[in-house]
């Protein structure tokens, strides 16, 4: 590789039509509602594991309610989330 040349796009609609359009080689962190139509564009889509994460958090501080300090309901909850559920309709299986 002699050159690399990096342009910013202002959104992610730019950076998904230039990557359909072949105008760019890659592009970063495209919002999952777009991945249909980036593979349906004949684009690749890959996925890595990463150091970033949406996550849930309860509080366990005094001014949490009871049912959050009680580890018991907490674990309650855990067990009751339906986690490829939410992987399947917030990330797109992603």
């Amino acid at each position: 590789i002699q050159e690399i040349y990096l342009q910013f796009v202002p959104d992610d609609a730019t950076q998904t039509a230039k990557m359909i359009n072949g105008e760019a080689d890659l592009g970063t962190f495209p919002p999952n509602s777009d991945v249909p139509t980036l593979q349906a564009g004949g684009v690749e889509v890959m996925t890595v594991e990463g150091g970033y994460a949406e996550g849930w958090f309860f509080n366990f501080r005094e001014m949490a309610s009871p049912g959050a300090r009680d580890v018991v309901v907490r674990q309650a909850i855990a067990m009751a989330l339906d986690r490829e559920l939410i992987n399947q309709e917030l990330q797109l299986g992603l």
